[in-house]
């Protein structure tokens, strides 16, 4: 049996006080907000009767097509012993909430019981970003946010780099391609006319608008 979305719902309801200051999106994550950047907590459900405590980070000020909340630098929740992946019953939620609790705040980067700073979590990013596009695009449009102009340069031209490197390796680009494309085109010239700051607020509130968080 799958964990129903009124489950997840209850499940919602049972870590929220213990995460205070944070809100509730859709029926599985809870999450917190510092300026362009969100940082979360996903309760993901597997195909058996378990979920897996996710935590992740998502860039706000990155132009965007979907409005859900994207996992970025996710965080499986690891057992004591330091086995990955832990997953946990529906049925033991109860028996250890409060030790999951515990362990999410022991894990989860950045810390989640000190304030969310959004400068912290850009220096995080750069020194745990993989080498692909995804992580390039975002670290692009975060550095340029906070002014770090020949930093989001270099992080346009590794998005290029990633982006060649697959059209020359043959394989098949989907079509949201063109979008981030153009946005990465864009920042460059927000860059250069020295509006990047002032343009990616307002892609900050626009983000904020698609996934309707308050």
């Amino acid at each position: 049996m799958t964990i129903s979305q009124k489950d997840l719902k209850r499940l919602q309801k049972d870590y929220l006080p213990y995460f205070p200051g944070w809100k509730t999106y859709k029926n599985d994550v809870l999450y917190r907000e510092s300026g362009p950047v969100l940082q979360g907590i996903l309760f993901d459900r597997s195909s058996r009767d378990v979920y897996k405590p996710t935590g992740f980070i998502n860039v706000l000020c990155t132009p965007r097509t979907v409005s859900f909340m994207g996992l970025e630098l996710d965080q499986r929740l690891e057992y004591k012993n330091g086995a990955p992946d832990r997953s946990i019953s529906l049925k033991s939620h109860e028996k250890y909430l409060l030790d999951v609790v515990a362990e999410l705040k022991r894990q989860l980067l950045p810390p989640v019981e000190q304030p969310l700073d959004a400068r912290n979590v850009l220096e995080l990013y750069k020194k745990e970003a993989q080498p692909v596009m995804g992580h390039a695009y975002s670290l692009a449009h975060f550095c340029a946010y906070f002014g770090e102009e020949d930093e989001a340069i270099r992080w346009i031209n590794r998005y290029r780099y990633f982006y060649n490197e697959r059209k020359e390796a043959g394989f098949e680009l989907p079509e949201y391609d063109n979008f981030y494309n153009a946005s990465i085109d864009r920042l460059e010239q927000w860059i250069d006319s020295g509006i990047a700051r002032t343009k990616l607020k307002r892609v900050v509130e626009e983000s904020r608008r698609l996934m309707s968080i308050d």
